[in-house]
């Protein structure tokens, strides 16, 4: 894209890598690209995926969340885009009886 020549070694007889999913338990794992770190003009990673091409005529949503996960019980944990709320709500789960905490 940006004219350098490349090569692309792969441990796998398919290509993906992250961008891929599988399953396990019933449940899906996408772990393909649906949120770009740094998208927010006037970050470092911004700065960075525009020097590489990456943003240019792209157009980004900022989202509250990133992805939600429920557990047994019905805790659920949400992955927020702000570190600090995400820091936050992490520390609320992670007690007794909260989404992170497991009985030995």
């Amino acid at each position: 894209m940006n004219g350098f020549d490349a090569e692309i070694y792969k441990m796998h007889d398919i290509s993906g890598g992250l961008c891929t999913a599988w399953k396990r338990e019933g449940y899906t794992f996408d772990g393909c690209i649906h949120w770009l770190v740094g998208s927010k003009p006037g970050t470092g990673y911004h700065r960075m995926w525009d020097k590489l091409g990456l943003v240019q005529g792209k157009t980004f949503i900022s989202w509250e969340y990133y992805t939600q996960a429920v557990d047994e019980r019905g805790a659920v944990f949400t992955a927020y885009t702000d570190p600090d709320r995400l820091e936050e709500h992490m520390s609320a789960l992670d007690t007794e009886g909260g989404f992170f905490y497991r009985r030995a």
